[in-house]
């Protein structure tokens, strides 16, 4: 390492943003494994309702997708989804209810987990919710930018807090709540936009602090062993002594960039959206 880039390193303001960039992926790390289970324990839980509340004799199908696919509710004069405009209900030309009687179902199962009963269908694919957990996790994000994220170690710390946010099935599971979670993904956008800015010591303290805190519920993380191990890491973090070797720092600089490169690919994505709305409003 040049004498330049150990200079740099020791210096106090750099060193505390890559504690708290640090703090996130071990954060990440602790938080991971509780989603993951639990997405996959919501979507069997569907499943198994969907037999035995909906009498649906068949769990298979790959032919309703996003363009197809009309949600079972679409036969009631009130739509379920709190903004009908998100919903498929709302445009029901060239599409159909399942041929195999259970992605409308399972649509409309979905729509009432979400803790604001309103989706974003962006990231996901309707023909694989029956096959991929996963795919039905990703109903619950809150932004754009997930669509080719496959699996929880895919997807950051973001996007695992939205899902854990807006399914109803986690939060049940859990006894940290809603605005505990929240504050630390709004943290964790922060430290994002932060790299070029002092951070005080007491402040990256207060940012670990509340990451602690979500990894400490009993009830979501009480024989998780992942989450244990990033608590030591996140107690340790918060010794402004702690050690912080050159590549650890690469590493998060380079996680920060890719995200920030996600987040600004998201934003162009929906620049996109809004001005073929306003075409076709110009056309009307």
């Amino acid at each position: 390492m040049s004498e330049e880039l150990k200079k740099n390193l020791n210096k106090q303001s750099n060193r505390n943003w890559v504690r708290a960039a640090l703090s996130l992926r071990y954060f990440k790390q602790g938080f991971e494994t509780f989603v993951r289970n639990e997405v996959r324990g919501h979507h069997a839980d569907i499943l198994k309702r969907l037999q035995e509340e909906e009498g649906v004799l068949s769990l298979h199908c790959g032919e309703c997708t996003s363009d197809n696919l009309l949600p079972q509710h679409s036969v009631q004069k009130k739509c379920i989804q709190k903004n009908r405009k998100h919903c498929f209900c709302s445009e029901q030309f060239c599409r159909r209810h399942c041929p195999n009687k259970v992605c409308s179902y399972l649509y409309d199962y979905i729509v009432k987990a979400h803790s604001n009963n309103d989706p974003l269908w962006t990231n996901t694919d309707p023909s694989k919710w029956l096959t991929d957990y996963w795919e039905l996790g990703k109903c619950f994000l809150s932004t754009f930018g997930y669509a080719d994220k496959q699996s929880a170690a895919d997807t950051d710390a973001t996007g695992l807090l939205s899902i854990a946010i807006n399914d109803t099935y986690i939060q049940e599971r859990m006894d940290t709540d809603i605005e505990s979670l929240a504050k630390v993904k709004d943290t964790r956008n922060i430290i994002l936009h932060s790299a070029a800015l002092s951070l005080e010591d007491d402040v990256v303290i207060k940012y670990i602090d509340e990451m602690i805190q979500v990894l400490q519920d009993r009830k979501a993380f009480a024989s998780d062993a992942t989450a244990k191990d990033a608590i030591v890491h996140l107690n340790e973090l918060k010794n402004v002594q702690c050690h912080i070797s050159f590549e650890d720092e690469l590493e998060v600089r380079e996680e920060t960039l890719k995200a920030i490169e996600d987040m600004t690919h998201e934003k162009r994505i929906i620049c996109n959206i809004i001005k073929q709305i306003n075409f076709f409003i110009d056309i009307k």
